[in-house]
């Protein structure tokens, strides 16, 4: 009997009824391994906090998550997601990029520091190294992780999976992204899929799944009426709201751009009261404690999930640098996508 409650005890798992963030404070240390540094705190990036909720909410079927590069912690709330689900509810998973190469040096670079963050992960591992490969886990209990290129055919027609993240959508073509999703069909009542990109280009499957959920868009409350607000770029856009003087740019004759004068001219304002604000990046950081996801699509299929968050309100990143490139072609009369200033 004691045989049986050891075995029991040491497989199976306990369903863990914390949201990912509280589950990861108590077990995610990332130290100085990765640009995040020390205990998980999701008030660092709490923008993710309801994709993680999605992540976690059993009658949500797929989320696409749409953010900057770098500075939105995209990328490591799925990888928190993930360890969480190997340690509080195992499942055939797999982590999807572009390339094989890409995939292997996510392997390298980005999971194994992960791994070395969350100590409790350490006791799925089998005890057959080689069952822990660069691309391929089996854990104890039999559920296993792959990381794959989503360029590769035969990985698009892969074994079956329960959890699916799918990262830089934005450099698949199509139909990657159909085949990928075709994988978990054989767990419709229980499947997660998860896609994580920047903005991509018009008709593209990115943003074919974005605009099949309820599209929420990171919002801060205004410091002046305290009424919700979002930030468009898009000058056509009604509520168009990041404001700037491009005349005010200065051109060398060697093609270098003084943006110093530039830079003042910038401006956010408020679409109920008009309030202009400038860029600062501690009262960003206040705001974005205080920020909210509004649905432009809240009658959506509510088992999918579509999130955006704009660079320009994260804030980490000074607006005039945000805009540089956007400048650079525009003054030269280039032609710049605007998606990825979206």
């Amino acid at each position: 009997m004691n045989e049986l409650s050891e075995l029991f005890h040491r497989y199976v798992v306990k369903p863990d009824r914390r949201e990912v963030w509280e589950w990861a404070a108590e077990n995610v240390d990332f130290g100085r391994r990765t640009s995040f540094r020390g205990k998980y705190d999701v008030n660092n990036v709490p923008w993710t906090r309801e994709f993680l909720r999605a992540c976690n909410n059993p009658l949500v079927r797929e989320i696409t998550f749409i953010a900057p590069p770098q500075d939105s912690g995209k990328t490591k709330a799925a990888e928190t997601y993930l360890a969480f689900r190997i340690c509080t509810s195992p499942a055939n998973c797999s982590f999807n990029t572009t390339t094989n190469v890409k995939s292997e040096a996510w392997s390298e670079t980005r999971w194994e520091p992960m791994l070395k963050s969350i100590p409790k992960i350490s006791e799925k591992f089998s005890d057959n190294r080689h069952e822990k490969k660069k691309r391929r886990i089996v854990f104890k209990d039999g559920t296993f992780l792959l990381i794959q290129g989503a360029e590769v055919e035969a990985n698009r027609a892969s074994d079956s999976v329960e959890v699916e993240i799918n990262d830089e959508c934005y450099l698949w073509q199509r139909p990657w992204m159909k085949e990928m999703h075709d994988r978990t069909s054989a767990y419709r009542d229980s499947k997660k899929v998860i896609n994580i990109s920047v903005g991509g280009t018009k008709r593209s499957e990115l943003e074919e799944r974005f605009l099949a959920g309820n599209q929420l868009e990171w919002h801060h409350h205004c410091p002046a009426c305290g009424k919700p607000f979002d930030y468009v770029f898009d000058h056509k856009h009604p509520r168009c709201n990041i404001r700037f003087d491009l005349t005010t740019v200065v051109v060398h004759a060697d093609g270098r751009l003084d943006l110093r004068e530039f830079k003042k001219t910038i401006f956010v304002n408020c679409q109920s009261c008009g309030h202009k604000m400038g860029y600062d990046r501690d009262r960003l950081r206040r705001l974005n404690l205080g920020g909210v996801y509004i649905a432009k699509e809240p009658n959506a299929n509510p088992s999918i999930v579509s999130l955006h968050v704009n660079a320009f309100a994260i804030g980490r990143e000074p607006w005039d640098e945000i805009l540089e490139p956007w400048v650079r072609m525009n003054i030269r009369g280039g032609v710049f996508n605007p998606e990825t200033l979206k």
